[in-house]
């Protein structure tokens, strides 16, 4: 994750790192499946099983859901395009080559 949400121009002006709400929200995309245990559905191929344990409070909770397939294709997209968004950040500030 991005440690600082300002970055510093040649020029000494701060600006706010455009990638950084982005890389939360893939990285939230992320955690709501990489988790989770999965299963088939026999009845829906599309659609498989996502079993995934939660806490809040202090209290326990199991979600048992169907996720339709184009949610996955979805967040792997939300997330390779964060990960293309904050290479071309690195690449700008000198701290990644291409």
């Amino acid at each position: 994750m991005i440690s600082a949400a300002v970055h510093e121009s040649e020029a000494g002006t701060k600006r706010h790192c455009p990638s950084r709400s982005i890389l939360q929200a893939a990285y939230s995309q992320r955690n709501a499946y990489v988790h989770a245990k999965w299963d088939e559905n026999g009845a829906e191929p599309q659609k498989p099983w996502q079993f995934s344990i939660r806490t809040k409070s202090g209290k326990l909770s199991i979600v048992e859901k169907l996720t339709p397939i184009e949610d996955l294709e979805k967040a792997a997209a939300q997330i390779w395009s964060a990960g293309e968004s904050f290479a071309k950040e690195l690449r700008r500030y000198g701290m990644l080559q291409a």
